[in-house]
């Protein structure tokens, strides 16, 4: 992991100096290697690094070309890319419906909210449901964290989307 140059070291891995990356395998100056870049934000509180929590957001480069040199080389190609939230997911248990998202670490929090109707302005409303925290934790491998909401089925169509509160 390495934190994005700022400044005049935009466009590099690392804060005010360049972080010199080791490839591996046979790799020497003049070659050319393909890259894809995977962006997570920072954890904000204290972690094992071998066990880092699960991200907030994260976004992932298209795949672009370097040249590899013995001296520091800008990211030439990359482009701009966004960082997202981890997707809703949305399926059927029995009679229930079970909308699960990324907790964060257990960090993030958020208003599940509901219509009937995507057609009406401002019909959007708190769901009034109570999302539940889950952390699947496999000891020193890695864990995550979903908040899970749980309702049953109606007849009624009903659409959901997710509201940052803590960002």
């Amino acid at each position: 992991m390495s934190p994005f140059g700022e400044g005049e070291w935009a466009g590099y891995l690392g804060r005010d100096t360049p972080v010199p990356i080791v490839l591996p395998g046979l790799i020497k100056a003049g070659d050319r290697v393909w890259f894809q870049l995977l962006v997570v934000e920072p954890y904000p509180g204290p972690y094992i690094p071998e066990n880092p929590p699960p991200p907030r957001f994260w976004g992932l480069s298209e795949i672009f070309r370097l040249i590899v040199s013995n001296t520091p080389t800008p990211l030439v190609g990359l482009k701009s890319f966004s960082l997202a939230v981890p997707p809703l997911s949305i399926r059927r248990q029995g009679d229930q419906t079970v909308l699960r998202w990324s907790a964060g670490g257990g960090l993030v929090h958020y208003d599940l909210e509901t219509t009937e109707s995507l057609n009406v302005a401002g019909s959007w409303r708190s769901s009034g449901l109570t999302p539940v925290l889950e952390i699947q934790n496999s000891g020193w491998g890695p864990w995550w964290a979903d908040w899970v909401v749980t309702n049953s089925i109606s007849r009624g169509t009903a659409f959901y989307r997710i509201r940052l509160l803590t960002p």
